[in-house]
């Protein structure tokens, strides 16, 4: 299950490549979509890019990363799968990033 300290953690890795890459006066776009099992979480931006193949090596990799930014994004996507979510990932040259992830819902028992 997330902590919030590591959910925390997760949010701020999303953000920090995010706004790196945004473009000036663009939008950053968050969404939480909540059913009753599922939570789902996707940050959008609008920005320059990289190739998505070069997206994918820097978080699928084991070569080390210069770059702190998508060296705690890489963190962020194995602490979602060490929660058994989902994480994706995507980035196309002048159009920005986009990542996404879903989690379990949390449910409180009612005794």
């Amino acid at each position: 299950m997330a902590s919030p300290k590591e959910l925390r953690q997760v949010f701020s890795a999303l953000l920090n490549v995010l706004v790196a890459d945004a473009l000036e006066d663009s939008y950053i776009q968050l969404r939480i979509n909540c059913n009753k099992d599922v939570v789902e979480f996707e940050f959008k931006n609008q920005g320059f890019g990289i190739p998505d193949e070069q997206l994918q090596q820097y978080l699928e990799g084991q070569d080390s990363l210069e770059s702190e930014a998508f060296q705690a994004l890489r963190q962020a996507r194995q602490q979602i799968k060490a929660w058994d979510g989902e994480f994706n990932a995507d980035s196309m040259i002048g159009e920005g990033m986009s990542f996404s992830f879903s989690l379990k819902a949390f449910q409180l028992k009612n005794d």
